[in-house]
């Protein structure tokens, strides 16, 4: 399992991961800024949200893995 992350010293709010996974990412008006919505994702969708990663203009978004339990 691993998590998004949005770094906020990074993200200037273009949107792009909002466009390409809008169940994984919110919009904050106050801050302008994307955020994640924290859900665990599972391993098999590592490939696609690192895609999805590396889209973003200012490498705002990682992927951490979470510690199996």
């Amino acid at each position: 399992m691993f998590r998004l992350h949005v770094d906020p010293n990074r993200c200037q709010g273009h949107g792009v991961c909002l466009d390409e996974a809008p169940a994984q990412f919110v919009f904050d008006d106050d801050t302008t800024q994307a955020r994640s919505t924290g859900q665990p994702l599972p391993d098999s969708a590592h490939s696609h949200y690192q895609d999805i990663a590396d889209l973003c203009p200012t490498a705002a978004i990682t992927l951490i893995e979470q510690e199996k339990q």
